[in-house]
């Protein structure tokens, strides 16, 4: 599986539909089948027994790339991506410059506490 992550390198929505057009995939096609592997439905819907032709295109990709996909049991949009990059950045931030600034925003939701605390953590290492 390695392998394959590294030449397709697929963490977001957008990354799969990105490739499926590299691929030569029309526009169409691509969001649908990018649709449903962010659903994680990929192996079920095109399977060896469906004639679509949504399958016959997806039994057309490299064999690597539907490895790829047919891990990917949820994948997330990259604007959440983005999103949790820069929060844990700031939280890392107060967390070295302001302490208390710090505790204030991952100590407000105790629900949120350990998760914060451990990914700015590690985000700092």
């Amino acid at each position: 599986m390695k392998e394959e992550f590294q030449e397709y390198p697929c963490f977001t929505r957008e990354d799969f539909f990105e490739e499926l057009m590299r691929q030569g995939v029309a526009c169409e096609e691509a969001f649908v089948i990018s649709e449903d592997i962010r659903k994680g439905k990929v192996q079920r819907l095109y399977d060896e027994n469906k004639m679509s032709k949504r399958a016959e295109i997806y039994r057309g990709l490299p064999e690597k790339f539907r490895k790829v996909a047919e891990q990917s049991k949820y994948v997330i949009p990259r604007s959440e991506v983005v999103n949790a990059i820069i929060l844990y950045s700031l939280l890392s931030f107060y967390m070295k410059k302001d302490s208390k600034t710090y505790g204030k925003i991952v100590f407000q939701n105790k629900k949120w506490a350990s998760e914060f605390k451990e990914a700015a953590l590690i985000f700092y290492k």
